[in-house]
């Protein structure tokens, strides 16, 4: 009976903890950054990421990796936009890192989410750390 007790216990909290977290939870796939945000982006990037990365995205296949396709979207599979956010303003520009606004870097993630064929929502990336963490990036859409 103590088992019985226990085990349900035990299934009744992770039933709890799993759906506050799929509620909780947000992903790129709810629509995280705006087109307008996005296209922003798109001209910050262009001025100043495109000399490495090229203006495909791709990279050069060497100390410029690319930003757009598989590998990438390995790279930062199940990690929260703000790791992404914080990867590119703390080693970018590689001439002068945090160099830009914080207002562009997040212009910048919000071009590469757009780019990796993640959907446009009506909100833009918000400048909150917690927010960030908060939006998973999710390979698969769900």
């Amino acid at each position: 009976m103590m088992v019985a007790l226990v085990g349900g216990l035990v299934v009744s909290v992770g039933i709890v903890l799993g759906s506050a977290q799929t509620t909780a939870g947000k992903t790129v796939w709810d629509g995280a950054f705006s087109a307008a945000q996005a296209m922003r982006g798109k001209t910050v990037y262009m001025a100043e990421c495109s000399g490495c990365h090229l203006e495909t995205l791709q990279g050069d296949g060497g100390a410029s990796p690319a930003l757009i396709g598989k590998l990438f979207m390995e790279g930062w599979d199940r990690k929260s936009v703000h790791d992404l956010y914080s990867r590119i303003r703390g080693t970018m520009p590689a001439t002068a890192p945090g160099a830009l606004s914080d207002q562009a870097y997040l212009d910048i993630t919000a071009y590469l989410l757009q780019m990796n064929n993640f959907p446009e929502g009506s909100a833009e990336l918000p400048p909150e750390a917690e927010a960030l963490k908060a939006v998973v990036i999710q390979q698969n859409k769900p």
